[in-house]
């Protein structure tokens, strides 16, 4: 094989992915419970449970609502939701939304957004900014109601005024994507920024993104890495992927290849595929770590069996060059037609070079031609020269 002309995939390739949050509803197994510190009850404490059973029972609206987060907490969603109902009916604000959430979510009861609907409601009426958040979530994405952005910027709009985080995150999409409302880039980012501010890593994330591309704002790499690095301190996988991009490149920032393998080591704890790809070709090309193709080829391998179609391409190179595993042109077609079958331009023109040389298949200059043309469609100039050179 002519590797010069065929292995374009290198070892080296990074992946800029940049993946930018619009609506979120957080959901988890259980109802999801917005409440004040004070409102949390702890379920091991047997005589404060035995306090709230006693004054739920003589309709106590307080120990009703308590008395069902107890049981929420220990996943016993028949009684926890018996006791919101009792405290929901007497017109307990919190209880109304969370049967709400457990309506929504299915959560101990078949799901019906018309009743979640009905009980986001009674809570919005009475000013809970959580209610007004859901009742805008439901307004755009339920099964049982039909979509209507006009309702969901509506409600969005009254709880991010409120100062509920998620509402102004989403009021921000909304006013991005020109959904609800004409499109206002201002708007949102001053959207953003609030939702920022109150530690949202999806909020901070976004506006690390902004500042990154320069859409809508100024280019600044320094405001990116530091909205990054707020987002990634909160958790965010993308935010750590980013900062070892940033780091891993020297885009906006000295090139250091030991922070790069920190936040990509940060994020493939939480098997993010870009950075398994990415720490991979920091062992192939020896950047701050000792180089080693055989630990290349297994985080390579962790990508690519994740589905991102670069590892798979890189995977390819590896065993087309025999780097870190015994050299292999069946495996390599295998990974680069994975990749390629994605419409990773660089694996298409390694498929076409494979064809072309009659390497690991029956030489065949047509569907030579084809691939390269795959990958000349998408402007990769190679495959664009390699079909000039075959007319």
């Amino acid at each position: 094989m002519n590797e010069t002309t065929t292995l374009l995939a290198t070892i080296g390739i990074f992946f800029f992915a940049v993946i930018v949050f619009f609506f979120t509803f957080r959901q988890d197994n259980r109802a999801n419970i917005n409440l004040e510190s004070s409102r949390k009850a702890n379920h091991e404490d047997h005589t404060l449970f035995d306090s709230y059973q006693s004054r739920a029972e003589q309709g106590d609206v307080e120990a009703q609502l308590n008395l069902g987060i107890m049981y929420n907490v220990q996943q016993n969603y028949d009684k926890a939701l018996y006791w919101w109902l009792m405290a929901a009916e007497q017109g307990e604000p919190y209880s109304q939304c969370n049967l709400g959430t457990m309506y929504h979510l299915g959560c101990g009861v078949p799901n019906s957004d018309s009743k979640a609907l009905h009980w986001f409601q009674k809570a919005a009426n009475q000013g809970l900014a959580e209610a007004k958040f859901k009742l805008g979530v439901i307004s755009s994405f339920s099964n049982d109601v039909a979509p209507n952005y006009n309702e969901t910027f509506r409600w969005y709009s009254e709880a991010a005024e409120q100062g509920h985080a998620l509402a102004q995150f989403s009021l921000g999409a909304m006013y991005m994507d020109g959904l609800g409302t004409e499109q206002n880039y201002i708007e949102a980012f001053r959207w953003y920024n609030k939702a920022a501010d109150q530690g949202l890593v999806e909020a901070q994330f976004v506006i690390g993104n902004i500042f990154h591309l320069g859409e809508y704002v100024v280019q600044d790499y320094f405001q990116a890495l530091n909205w990054y690095r707020k987002a990634a301190q909160g958790g965010s996988i993308e935010a750590k992927y980013q900062l070892g991009c940033m780091y891993h490149s020297g885009e906006g920032v000295s090139q250091d290849f030991a922070q790069a393998l920190h936040w990509y080591g940060e994020a493939v704890k939480q098997e993010h595929a870009g950075s398994q790809n990415n720490l991979a070709a920091l062992y192939a090309n020896g950047q701050g770590v000792s180089q080693s193709y055989t630990e290349a080829v297994r985080w390579y391998r962790k990508a690519a069996e994740q589905g991102f179609a670069i590892g798979q391409s890189n995977l390819g190179t590896c065993y087309a060059c025999g780097q870190g595993v015994p050299k292999d042109l069946d495996a390599a077609l295998y990974w680069w037609q994975k990749a390629a079958d994605q419409g990773f331009a660089e694996a298409q023109f390694n498929i076409g070079a494979m064809y072309a040389q009659g390497d690991a298949v029956r030489k065949d200059i047509g569907e030579a031609v084809r691939w390269y043309r795959k990958a000349a469609e998408q402007g990769l100039v190679v495959a664009q020269v390699q079909l000039d050179s075959m007319q």
